[in-house]
């Protein structure tokens, strides 16, 4: 019983990680609350019910717990640092309060996800509860195209909706880039909803490659959703971030070492990479430098911000700032908008140091290894293609961070790491394998690895 509630609360958990409006808050109390980070912390107690009301799943979560101590690992030292740094920075209690907040709103996710993920019934759920989440949001994606206003006034949001006067007025405001209109959807910002939707190749690309009719057609039907949101969210990132993940999961879920076939593949692939180079790196540097004066400001902005940045770490290398700080001293952005560092990693090296960014791109390459050793060892095929699936968002996820400093899309990369930790429990996978071999039915373990 605790089971199947864990499993339709973990569903709609992660609906609202994909769906809830990030810049919509809920007066509570006289104070907004995010329904959104409410739910996160919520899953985390509904987890640990889960997990000790069988011996048997606490002793799955200490296997993950032991197959992934790297991971872990690198994950508590990056917000412990965090801490430190903002210990040490220029304003302690403020950077503090960032920190907590953001633990909460992102960190926690790993913890329940390595934990709830232990179902594997809930892990096969997954690729769907993405595929309708981006079906979801480019419907609303679309109404706000038709109508010409932001879903806030569309849907009466803005009668309600508390925040700062900045927040308010931005969620109220129709996003333009030239004569443009740029699209944002249920997201806080047109990069964030491109590249969430576009970070869901690899989701269209797993649903087409299964036998079942229906599966291709979801596949079909998400491929296109994610094309349409690419286009109407005006931004150049999303085709990185899509061109990446893609890219990765063919790599992961058809390259085999061991298969002649599947090499000679890969090496035509490569060759043909090698023909078509001259004229793709050509339209890359066309996209990245700008294909209007907007754009082409903008990337002069992300290099001015990076001189800035890269100039206010000269004296606070190795500690920063502490949280909160890099968009005041490594900003461009003018009295007309919030400043903002458009770059993760710049603004987390202001923030706690260049040894900060270090540990953390060291956490995402781990988490992405770890993802794709449990890929390559996965013998079922459909289990081998959602890990490759969750590894294609993390590395995508992760390339946009390079020109994105909003952190939400940071709780879909803390999410698959708890999957990834999840299912490398080796305990239940082998026991689960012997009962199945004897009565598949008989199986009563909730909690399986895959």
């Amino acid at each position: 019983m605790i089971l199947v509630v864990a499993r339709r609360l973990s569903i709609v958990g992660i609906f609202m990680l994909y769906l809830w409006p990030r810049y919509f808050f809920i007066p509570v109390a006289g104070k907004g609350v995010s329904g959104f980070t409410f739910f996160a912390l919520f899953l985390l107690p509904v987890a640990m019910m889960a997990l000790l009301s069988s011996t048997e799943r606490l002793k799955s979560f200490a296997s993950s717990i032991a197959q992934s101590k790297a991971v872990l690992g690198l994950f508590v030292l990056w917000w412990a640092w965090r801490l430190g740094c903002d210990y040490v920075g220029v304003s302690p209690e403020r950077s503090f309060g960032i920190t907590i907040l953001d633990f909460g709103y992102l960190g926690v996710w790993t913890i329940t996800g390595a934990i709830l993920f232990a179902d594997r019934k809930l892990r096969s759920a997954l690729p769907y509860i993405i595929l309708f989440s981006g079906i979801i949001a480019t419907i609303f994606g679309l109404i706000e195209l038709s109508t010409g206003s932001t879903l806030t006034n569309t849907l009466g949001f803005s009668s309600f909706a508390v925040g700062d006067e900045y927040m308010l007025r931005d969620i109220n405001s129709t996003l333009m880039r030239g004569t443009m209109v740029r699209i944002r959807s249920l997201y806080s910002h047109p990069l964030v909803y491109g590249q969430i939707l576009a970070s869901m190749s690899p989701v269209a690309i797993h649903f087409l490659l299964q036998s079942k009719k229906l599966s291709k057609l979801l596949g079909v039907i998400l491929g296109a959703c994610i094309v349409v949101s690419i286009s109407i969210c005006n931004a150049r990132s999303p085709y990185f971030v899509a061109f990446s993940g893609s890219a990765v999961y063919f790599a992961l879920y058809f390259l085999d070492p061991k298969s002649g076939t599947k090499m000679f593949i890969l090496l035509w692939a490569v060759l043909t990479f090698l023909v078509v180079a001259p004229v793709a790196t050509g339209a890359f540097f066309q996209v990245a430098s700008g294909r209007t004066s907007e754009e082409a400001m903008s990337s002069s902005a992300r290099d001015r911000q990076m001189e800035q940045g890269t100039r206010a770490l000269m004296s606070r290398s190795i500690t920063g700032y502490g949280d909160g700080n890099a968009a005041s001293i490594a900003s461009t952005r003018g009295i007309q908008s919030a400043p903002s560092v458009d770059n993760y990693y710049l603004s987390t090296a202001v923030d706690s140091g260049y040894s900060g960014a270090i540990i953390l791109i060291v956490f995402l390459f781990a988490a992405t290894l770890k993802g794709a050793r449990l890929s390559y060892r996965e013998p079922d095929p459909t289990a081998r293609s959602i890990h490759a699936v969750c590894v294609g968002m993390v590395v995508a996820l992760a390339a946009g961070l390079v020109i994105l400093s909003i952190t939400d899309t940071l709780s879909i990369i803390f999410l698959a790491t708890g999957y990834f930790v999840a299912a490398s429990s080796r305990r239940v996978g082998s026991r689960t394998i012997t009962r199945g071999r004897r009565n598949l039915d008989a199986i009563s373990v909730p909690f399986a690895r895959g």
